[in-house]
Protein backbone atom coordinates (compact mmCIF):
# COMPACT_ATOMS: atom_id res chain seq x y z
CA UNK A 1 0.00 0.00 0.00
CA UNK A 2 2.91 2.50 0.19
CA UNK A 3 3.54 2.23 -2.98
CA UNK A 4 0.63 3.34 -3.96
CA UNK A 5 0.62 6.39 -1.73
CA UNK A 6 4.36 7.18 -2.58
CA UNK A 7 2.63 7.10 -6.42
CA UNK A 8 -0.28 8.96 -5.38
CA UNK A 9 2.03 11.87 -3.99
CA UNK A 10 4.23 12.31 -6.79
CA UNK A 11 1.38 13.04 -8.84
CA UNK A 12 -0.27 15.20 -6.39
CA UNK A 13 3.29 17.30 -6.52
CA UNK A 14 3.88 17.26 -10.11
CA UNK A 15 0.17 18.33 -10.72
CA UNK A 16 0.90 21.37 -8.79
CA UNK A 17 3.62 22.07 -10.95
CA UNK A 18 4.31 22.92 -14.49
CA UNK A 19 4.72 19.28 -15.52
CA UNK A 20 2.62 18.34 -18.09
CA UNK A 21 3.07 14.50 -19.36
CA UNK A 22 5.63 12.45 -18.01
CA UNK A 23 7.12 8.83 -18.69
CA UNK A 24 6.30 6.24 -15.91
CA UNK A 25 9.92 5.95 -15.36
CA UNK A 26 10.19 8.85 -14.36
CA UNK A 27 7.40 8.17 -11.33
CA UNK A 28 9.66 4.77 -10.54
CA UNK A 29 12.83 6.04 -10.28
CA UNK A 30 11.65 9.10 -7.88
CA UNK A 31 9.94 6.39 -6.01
CA UNK A 32 12.01 3.39 -5.82
CA UNK A 33 9.34 1.44 -7.06
CA UNK A 34 9.49 -1.79 -10.08
CA UNK A 35 8.60 0.08 -13.48
CA UNK A 36 5.66 -2.67 -13.61
CA UNK A 37 4.36 -1.74 -10.22
CA UNK A 38 4.33 1.79 -11.21
CA UNK A 39 2.60 1.68 -14.03
CA UNK A 40 0.06 -0.52 -12.35
CA UNK A 41 -0.90 2.27 -9.61
CA UNK A 42 -0.74 4.96 -12.60
CA UNK A 43 -3.60 2.81 -14.32
CA UNK A 44 -5.32 3.39 -11.50
CA UNK A 45 -5.26 7.22 -11.59
CA UNK A 46 -6.23 6.80 -15.30
CA UNK A 47 -9.72 5.28 -13.92
CA UNK A 48 -9.47 7.59 -11.70
CA UNK A 49 -9.68 10.33 -14.11
CA UNK A 50 -6.49 12.05 -12.47
CA UNK A 51 -4.41 11.02 -15.34
CA UNK A 52 -4.70 10.16 -19.33
CA UNK A 53 -2.77 7.33 -20.86
CA UNK A 54 -1.43 7.89 -23.90
CA UNK A 55 1.35 5.98 -26.50
CA UNK A 56 3.99 7.61 -27.97
CA UNK A 57 6.03 6.58 -31.47
CA UNK A 58 9.61 7.12 -31.22
CA UNK A 59 11.61 6.70 -34.66
CA UNK A 60 14.31 4.47 -34.31
CA UNK A 61 16.63 5.92 -36.48
CA UNK A 62 19.59 6.80 -34.38
CA UNK A 63 20.18 10.13 -35.58
CA UNK A 64 16.77 11.27 -35.15
CA UNK A 65 14.93 9.39 -31.89
CA UNK A 66 12.40 12.03 -32.16
CA UNK A 67 8.69 11.37 -30.72
CA UNK A 68 6.88 11.07 -34.30
CA UNK A 69 3.30 11.08 -32.55
CA UNK A 70 1.28 10.56 -29.54
CA UNK A 71 -1.90 9.12 -29.09
CA UNK A 72 -4.43 8.09 -26.80
CA UNK A 73 -5.19 4.78 -29.08
CA UNK A 74 -2.39 1.73 -28.62
CA UNK A 75 -1.49 1.18 -32.06
CA UNK A 76 0.99 -1.84 -32.27
CA UNK A 77 1.24 -2.15 -36.28
CA UNK A 78 1.26 -0.47 -39.55
CA UNK A 79 3.54 2.42 -40.79
CA UNK A 80 4.29 5.71 -39.65
CA UNK A 81 6.42 8.54 -41.99
CA UNK A 82 9.09 10.47 -39.55
CA UNK A 83 8.14 14.25 -39.90
CA UNK A 84 12.14 15.14 -38.88
CA UNK A 85 14.12 12.01 -41.11
CA UNK A 86 11.17 11.88 -43.55
CA UNK A 87 12.03 7.52 -43.13
CA UNK A 88 8.88 5.14 -43.70
CA UNK A 89 8.57 3.48 -40.20
CA UNK A 90 6.94 -0.25 -39.22
CA UNK A 91 5.64 0.36 -36.03
CA UNK A 92 6.61 -2.58 -33.83
CA UNK A 93 6.12 -2.77 -29.65
CA UNK A 94 9.87 -1.40 -28.58
CA UNK A 95 8.96 1.43 -30.41
CA UNK A 96 6.17 2.12 -28.88
CA UNK A 97 6.14 3.97 -24.86
CA UNK A 98 3.44 4.73 -22.50
CA UNK A 99 3.51 8.62 -21.53
CA UNK A 100 0.86 10.10 -18.99
CA UNK A 101 -1.05 13.59 -18.92
CA UNK A 102 -2.23 15.14 -15.97
CA UNK A 103 -6.07 16.06 -16.49
CA UNK A 104 -6.52 20.01 -16.58
CA UNK A 105 -9.47 18.97 -13.95
CA UNK A 106 -7.06 17.49 -11.65
CA UNK A 107 -3.92 20.50 -12.28
CA UNK A 108 -7.27 22.97 -11.03
CA UNK A 109 -8.37 21.17 -8.07
CA UNK A 110 -4.72 20.61 -6.73
CA UNK A 111 -4.24 24.62 -7.40
CA UNK A 112 -7.35 25.13 -5.61
CA UNK A 113 -6.65 22.86 -2.75
CA UNK A 114 -3.18 24.71 -2.12
CA UNK A 115 -4.32 28.34 -2.41
CA UNK A 116 -6.78 26.96 -0.08
CA UNK A 117 -4.83 25.76 2.47
CA UNK A 118 -2.32 28.60 1.93
CA UNK A 119 -5.25 30.97 2.97
CA UNK A 120 -6.32 28.74 5.98
CA UNK A 121 -2.49 28.67 7.01
CA UNK A 122 -2.28 32.63 7.07
CA UNK A 123 -5.85 33.09 8.83
CA UNK A 124 -4.43 30.83 11.19
CA UNK A 125 -1.03 32.64 11.80
CA UNK A 126 -3.30 36.08 11.84
CA UNK A 127 -5.15 34.20 14.66
CA UNK A 128 -1.92 32.90 16.72
CA UNK A 129 -0.26 36.66 16.46
CA UNK A 130 -3.72 38.26 17.78
CA UNK A 131 -3.90 36.15 20.61
CA UNK A 132 -0.13 36.70 21.64
CA UNK A 133 0.22 40.77 20.98
CA UNK A 134 -0.70 43.12 23.24
CA UNK A 135 -3.20 44.65 20.30
CA UNK A 136 -5.32 43.58 17.56
CA UNK A 137 -3.85 43.46 14.35
CA UNK A 138 -5.89 45.46 11.85
CA UNK A 139 -7.95 42.91 8.96
CA UNK A 140 -7.81 43.87 5.49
Amino acid sequence: MTGKWDVDDWITEAAATPIYRFYPTSVAKDTSLSLEETFTYLLEAVKDNRLKLYWEIRCPNLECVRSISVSPDKIISGNVTCSICGEEIKITPDIVFPIFEITPEYKARISQKKTKKNRVVFSMSRAALQRRLPFRVPCQ
